[in-house]
């Protein structure tokens, strides 16, 4: 298969397929299909069972995630070369996060069960880049979930501290043991 065509270039510079041959981009883009989706179009619902991964051909997306009785919080932008649901093809889980369409969008769906129709060594290429993007992604969530932390700490500290000031008492900063 030629490598010529605009979508093998887009794919072929997504981090999911880093040293796919050219018959192997093929071979996988062959069980793919195409879809069209209008604005505001949920692709993948928070909490449903994953099943499909997607990658971006055109349009822009934006991936939501929503904790107990909040609203939905943005988590990031989704654009063309990028891909979203990965996690579906390592194991059958309830999705992490809502995906939505901002703008039309044309995107290549992948199905997890047409995995066993893919050459084993394709297969390990292909397994090997998703746990390489799962550990950017880890890396990156563990960079915010840090900071976040750490300015959750300081303010309880200040809270702490101005506890202690507006009490007008003086709270030892260490303890003493006394032996017998």
């Amino acid at each position: 298969m030629k490598t010529d065509s605009p979508l093998q270039r887009l794919l072929a510079s997504v981090p999911l397929f880093n040293e796919l041959t050219p018959e192997e981009l093929g071979e996988f883009l062959g069980l793919c299909r195409q879809e069209e989706v209008p604005a505001n179009y949920v692709v993948i619902e928070q909490g449903e069972r994953g099943r499909h991964m997607f990658a971006v051909m055109s349009g822009k997306l934006k991936v939501t995630r929503k904790a107990k009785d909040h609203d939905p919080v943005w988590m990031a932008d989704v654009k063309p070369g990028d891909i979203f649901g990965e996690l579906a093809l390592v194991d059958y889980g309830e999705r992490s996060a809502s995906v939505t369409t901002v703008e039309p969008s044309r995107l290549l769906r992948f199905d997890r069960m047409d995995v066993i129709k893919l050459q084993p060594s394709l297969v390990a290429k292909l397994y090997r880049n998703v746990g390489n993007l799962m550990a950017h992604r880890l890396r990156a969530t563990n960079s915010v979930v840090t900071v976040l932390l750490a300015e959750k700490q300081s303010a309880e500290d200040e809270k702490v501290q101005e506890t202690e000031e507006g009490s007008g008492l003086s709270i030892p900063q260490q303890r003493t043991v006394i032996r017998r």
